[in-house]
């Protein structure tokens, strides 16, 4: 199950972080982004230095253009997300 809380996504990497819940909620993003019309514009993605955050946003990237939104992938760790 994906629980949010006051700062975001709150999950235990390996149980419920996975690449499977990272990609059902990016599929659902992609849903709202077609339902409300601007999935034309794309979505651009970034990610911190914390453990696996590149590979999630890798992951993110995949569902994204399987659901057919072009992808702008910041290919380096922001130190703002941290």
């Amino acid at each position: 199950m994906i629980k949010f809380g006051t700062g975001g996504w709150r999950a235990v990497i390996g149980e419920d972080f996975t690449k499977f819940n990272i990609q059902k909620l990016s599929k659902a993003l992609a849903i709202k982004m077609f339902n409300e019309g601007v999935a034309e514009y794309g979505i651009v993605l970034g990610y911190g230095g914390r453990l696996l955050s590149g590979e999630a946003a890798r992951w993110e990237e995949e569902a994204f253009a399987a659901e057919g939104i072009t992808t702008y992938l910041i290919n380096r760790p922001s130190r703002a997300f941290d």
